[in-house]
């Protein structure tokens, strides 16, 4: 009886601090380390949460995370890549969580130094647009860029006889993260914020952050989901019409992670574009996005010599 808890038990925390698979994993953000969210994020399969990084406080929701089979990340705010950001990685990592993330908040090679020195912790780096090529090996990468998806919404005060429905979505930038750095996880992350094209008084549907999930996933990357407050507060009060969205949303996750390997198999299409730096390649792949020409992005040394007479 001994040795079976004992393989009981070394199985049980092997699966608890089994590395995280961003291809395709439910990865979600939360506002702070409560364990009372736990049960809700287990029910929709999360495999990893984000949460901010306070140094203490903190051993309920991790016990509990563990628990369920998660993996707790701690999102540090980074002014440097210096002895105090080491200082709350080794914090992090002493504390419990499985991984960190922060910033790229210095210098492409001072940045590689850092994360060459890490050790213990499952790494992710947020990178801004202008960032996106840097290679953060052995951390993961994701590009703080996003539009909430969905209908844009109109603006009364324009009146058109031919206006049509604006829809905004993200595949494009999972296309671009695919194309131009197919080594690594196409990984975004935003926020229901003004950068994300949420105004202060924007109501959105529960279902949206169903769709931030199918696009990114459809399109052969991932997204790190982060919720509305009202939706989030709903949820934790138990409102039905938040948690039939939750349960939706659970389903939808279960039926994409089956599909993982199809949805990076290569595109069938007749367009491509070669990728520059987002800031000369995002806009055009983005309008051809919203007209479905579905292109494939290519850098520029895969170019072959276009032969015109054939």
């Amino acid at each position: 009886m001994r040795y079976f808890f004992a393989v009981f038990f070394l199985g049980w925390m092997a699966v608890a601090n089994a590395a995280i698979n961003v291809a395709s994993d439910v990865l979600v953000s939360w506002p702070s380390a409560d364990s009372r969210s736990v049960a809700l994020l287990k029910d929709v399969g999360a495999r990893a949460v984000f949460v901010p990084f306070i140094g203490e406080g903190t051993a309920a929701f991790l016990t509990s995370t563990r628990q369920a089979g998660m993996a707790a990340v701690a999102e540090i705010q980074a002014t440097s890549c210096g002895p105090a950001l080491q200082r709350q990685l080794d914090q992090a990592r002493q504390t419990g969580f499985a991984g960190a993330a922060f910033d790229a908040v210095c210098g492409k090679q001072a940045l590689h130094d850092f994360l060459s020195r890490q050790q213990g912790l499952d790494l992710f780096v947020y990178l801004k647009p202008e960032q996106a090529g840097w290679d953060v090996t052995p951390a993961q990468a994701i590009l703080r860029d996003g539009t909430w998806p969905g209908i844009h919404p109109a603006n009364p005060t324009v009146a058109s006889a031919t206006h049509s429905a604006w829809a905004d979505s993200n595949i494009y930038l999972v296309e671009y993260l695919k194309g131009m750095f197919p080594d690594r996880a196409a990984l975004i992350a935003y926020q229901p914020n003004e950068k994300a094209n949420v105004s202060k008084d924007r109501l959105l549907p529960y279902g949206s952050v169903e769709l931030a999930l199918t696009e990114a996933r459809a399109a052969g990357g991932n997204v790190i989901l982060a919720l509305p407050m009202d939706y989030r507060e709903a949820l934790m009060a138990g409102k039905p019409e938040a948690l039939a969205a939750w349960k939706s949303l659970a389903a939808t996750a279960r039926f994409l992670a089956g599909r993982t390997r199809q949805f990076h198999q290569p595109l069938s299409t007749r367009v491509a574009v070669v990728g520059g730096t987002l800031e000369q390649s995002g806009e055009i792949l983005n309008l051809l996005y919203r007209r479905n020409a579905t292109p494939k992005v290519i850098r520029a040394s895969e170019l072959t010599r276009i032969h015109l007479d054939r």
